[in-house]
């Protein structure tokens, strides 16, 4: 059967924003507060307090960023070296991610569970279909995935391939 490749994981890059706008964030803060706490009395001791909790902050988000993109690499290099399963099917159970965005959305291909949400970090395949997502009850598709690649619970879509004529007509 000819599928359509709609998602595959060498297509994808890391969502700067989210990685960086913390690190911005705090660096921004620590600028502020120094400027703002320059003539006051005990400024030396309060700087140094806050420079202190912006180092610290700033170092996490360093880890943090470097986390997303350690996972993003893993998942990237076990697709390239061909370490995924594969499934194929219709879409059933389908659940749209809820528009107060509190449930992943989700869904069953032939007994294997999929769950994501745009909310969330994930190096694999999560655009919703509130969000204009392809996928939907019934639909036909071959999906590559890797429980193992990522250091989240769920399983990471590698590739998604639809059945061209099971395409949505907007």
């Amino acid at each position: 059967m000819r599928y359509e490749t709609i998602f595959e994981i060498t297509q994808k890059h890391p969502d700067w924003a989210k990685i960086l706008l913390p690190v911005i964030i705090m660096i921004f803060i620590g600028v502020m507060i120094i400027f703002f706490t320059r003539n006051r009395q005990n400024a030396r001791r309060t700087r140094l307090i806050i420079l202190a909790v912006v180092g610290v902050s700033f170092s996490m988000d360093l880890l943090i960023g470097w986390s997303i993109l350690s996972n993003a690499s893993s998942c990237r290099r076990a697709y390239e070296i061909g370490d995924y399963s594969v499934v194929e099917g219709m879409v059933s159970d389908f659940k749209p991610i809820s528009y107060e965005g509190r449930a992943d959305e989700e869904f069953n291909v032939n007994g294997v569970r999929f769950h994501y949400s745009d909310h969330e970090v994930n190096p694999g395949f999560n655009h919703t279909s509130s969000q204009g997502g392809p996928l939907r009850e019934g639909l036909r598709v071959k999906i590559s995935y890797s429980d193992t690649c990522s250091t989240s619970p769920t399983r990471c879509i590698l590739k998604l391939e639809i059945q061209p004529s099971a395409k949505l007509t907007r």
